[in-house]
């Protein structure tokens, strides 16, 4: 996490992860180790959220695990976007250039204490 010097694995009272999924339950995943959460303003997050910004938990690849992944949607040049094919949730969004993955902070069946660390894109909410 930034500041800290490098991703959060999760404490032993949640070794067996942090669970979440879509509004239906159709999509379900398991985040293992969270690299850092950021406050997205950018357009396409804005527009695919209703207006408000998107809160991002942000991982590696290796970091999640799917029991139903979700439909992939070719958002951009940057990145994909993956959504429940049933009730339409947003659940997933993958740079192309890294590997970097994130979920919205609000798929999370429980978020603790989580909270976003910085903003990114902030310029296009102004």
């Amino acid at each position: 996490m930034p500041g800290t010097g490098g991703c959060m694995t999760l404490a032993p009272s949640r070794s067996s992860g942090l669970e979440g999924g879509c509004l239906c339950g159709r999509c379900r995943f398991t985040i293992y180790r969270i690299d850092e959460i950021v406050e997205c303003h950018c357009l396409r997050c804005r527009r695919l959220s209703g207006g408000a910004p998107v809160t991002w938990v942000c991982m590696s690849r290796d970091g999640i695990s799917w029991t139903r992944a979700p439909s992939i949607w070719l958002s951009s040049t940057i990145a994909d976007r993956g959504f429940c094919p049933t009730c339409g949730c947003m659940l997933w969004m993958a740079y192309r250039f890294n590997s970097e993955v994130a979920v919205p902070l609000g798929s999370l069946d429980e978020r603790g204490d989580l909270a976003s660390e910085r903003r990114i894109h902030a310029q296009e909410a102004e």
